[in-house]
């Protein structure tokens, strides 16, 4: 498995873990080092920094972002430490 699958599928299955059923609906590419993603399953979809959002969703339990407040907490963490693009 290359380097930027390792990370695509480290944070797809952060995702997953914590928000329940999320599917990614695009696959962006690398950008300067950096490999972003958009994740499905949302009414609207966002593009995240893999390492960064992977890192931040590993620190939450499994399934914290399946309610409306654990949604909200985990988004805002993710926004703060910039893994949203």
């Amino acid at each position: 498995m290359s380097k930027q699958a390792a990370i695509i599928a480290a944070a797809d299955y952060q995702f997953t873990r914590v928000f329940g059923d999320v599917a990614v609906s695009e696959i962006v590419g690398p950008d300067d080092d950096r490999i972003h993603f958009a994740a499905g399953g949302w009414p609207e979809s966002h593009v995240y920094d893999c390492r960064l959002a992977a890192e931040v969703l590993g620190k939450f339990p499994t399934g914290h972002g399946t309610t409306e407040a654990g949604d909200a907490e985990v988004c805002a963490e993710l926004k703060a430490a910039g893994a949203v693009l």
